[in-house]
């Protein structure tokens, strides 16, 4: 019995995985036909917000999704700002940045 309460522990922890990850805030607005109001997330090309947590993520990670955003374009970051608390539960910070 104390098997399977670890098995399931396991399970559950596993499918978890990956949603602690950082990521770029891009929150879209669902059904939306206006291309103007497609998105609702604060990122947009010229300003990727990226959200992290900062103890599961490392600074060199950030800056590498935003530098990945800013590529699009064939531009690089520069930092800008960072805010707390504005994006989810487990992963509560904008690292946001400026294409140059």
């Amino acid at each position: 019995m104390k098997l399977l309460k670890i098995l399931m522990l396991v399970v559950m922890l596993s499918a978890c995985a990956g949603q602690f990850d950082a990521f770029v805030d891009r929150r879209r607005n669902p059904g939306t036909a206006n291309m103007a109001n497609l998105y609702i997330g604060p990122s947009t090309l010229d300003r990727p917000a990226i959200c992290y947590s900062s103890w599961l993520s490392s600074p060199e990670e950030i800056l590498a999704l935003a530098e990945k955003e800013c590529a699009k374009t064939n531009r690089k970051p520069k930092f800008l700002k960072q805010t707390s608390y504005s994006c989810r539960a487990f992963i509560p910070h904008h690292a946001i940045y400026e294409c140059q």
